[in-house]
């Protein structure tokens, strides 16, 4: 016992790489209910004693990589219990570590991981299965008791097989096992088939590699917002919308009081004043009638802005959406989409069927993040 880190198992001389002293400090954390939780493990790269030019079956090359990890699991009143000289614990154990020699699998890709769990057994081996008892006296009896000395060196089985055993002999034309070949890749498969169902589009998804960050680098670009000195947006669209999104525009980009009009397309619509200062944005509210969506189209041709936003609801249907945007759009195009709702729809890749540029998506501008957004979290469910 040490106020230093202990040094690594030595494997007979094998592992040569000493390191500084370093104050044993363990990696406590709070747990539940009164416990403390440990965490120890110990990384290493040595020597094989196995090296593949004597060993060619048995070595799974020049060197050996051996990771372990512990957590114990323990009462926060026994570690501060001065009286004991053995604290009651449970935890677990795992090891990562080459092929076991006897398995003749030479340099094959792979490794060997162990994993398992322990515990403070209070009435020591008296409570251990009986049968298992009896196996480790089998082996040995000294599997029993605690040592009471040095036993000699810290090997592995690795090193013992090095000792004890001669090499296999090597089969003519013998080669390490490979692993099965892997099935048939179809790229993004999956991702297709999900991505049809969240209402993307086909042209998007047939036009290029099939991974999401592919499909969402095919998605029209919407234009750069007009921000600059004397630029007019107008946002159109039905009931409320419309103001909203002017309203949030005007608060992302600064705008001052007086840059933003409400204008209703069913009564008369005056074009903003060009005067020189910063950008506006025209709300222009349209009714739900049919024949509104021809005088919205008028008014829009009127306002001579230099960008036309619709606001659509990501629930309505592409088609019902694409003849509404064409309507108010015939005589002054839309040049993109605001859409509101699109992280409430399960489909919210039909927002592209129309085939113009998203420009703001329920509050923020559109960008790819936001697509990964909406569309990921459908996909994480199930891709899973």
């Amino acid at each position: 016992i040490s106020d230093k880190v202990p040094e690594p198992p030595s494997y007979g001389g094998l592992q040569k790489v000493k390191v500084e002293p370093k104050p044993f400090l363990m990696d406590w954390m709070e747990g539940p209910e009164g416990t403390l939780i440990l965490n120890t493990d110990i990384d290493m790269i040595y020597p094989n004693a196995l090296q593949p030019d004597k060993w060619p079956r048995e070595s799974s090359g020049v060197m050996n990589r051996v990771s372990e990890h512990f957590i114990y699991t323990v009462k926060r009143e026994d570690v501060l219990n001065p009286n004991l000289t053995h604290i009651p614990h449970i935890g677990a154990w795992t090891r990562m570590t080459p092929w076991l020699p006897w398995m003749l699998m030479g340099q094959a890709p792979g490794h060997i991981t162990y994993f398992t769990t322990f515990q403070t057994l209070p009435g020591g081996i008296k409570e251990l299965p009986l049968n298992l008892v009896e196996a480790a006296r089998a082996m040995d009896e000294k599997w029993l008791h605690s040592p009471t000395e040095d036993y000699g060196p810290s090997l592995s089985s690795l090193e013992n097989y090095a000792r004890e055993q001669k090499p296999a002999p090597v089969p003519a034309g013998w080669t390490p096992p490979e692993p099965p070949p892997a099935p048939p890749y179809a790229p993004g498969v999956g991702l297709r088939a999900e991505l049809v169902r969240l209402g993307v589009p086909v042209r998007l998804l047939d036009a290029g590699p099939m991974t999401l960050g592919a499909v969402l680098g095919r998605l029209p670009a919407p234009p750069p917002p007009p921000r600059g000195v004397g630029q007019v947006l107008v946002v159109v669209g039905e009931g409320d919308g419309p103001r909203a999104v002017a309203r949030t525009l005007a608060v992302r980009w600064g705008l001052p009081d007086g840059r933003v009009h409400e204008l209703d397309a069913s009564g008369a619509v005056t074009a903003p004043a060009r005067d020189g200062g910063t950008a506006q944005v025209v709300a222009l509210r349209v009714g739900t009638e049919h024949h509104d969506r021809a005088r919205a189209a008028h008014a829009l041709a009127g306002l001579g802005a230099d960008q036309v936003w619709a606001v659509t609801d990501a629930r309505t249907k592409s088609a019902d959406v694409a003849a509404w945007v064409a309507a108010v759009g015939a005589e002054r195009p839309v040049d993109a989409l605001a859409v509101h709702g699109l992280l409430d729809t399960a489909a919210p890749g039909t927002v592209l069927e129309p085939g113009l540029p998203v420009a703001w998506v329920d509050g923020v501008p559109a960008s790819r993040l936001v697509w990964a957004a909406a569309l990921g979290q459908e996909l994480d469910a199930a891709l899973a």
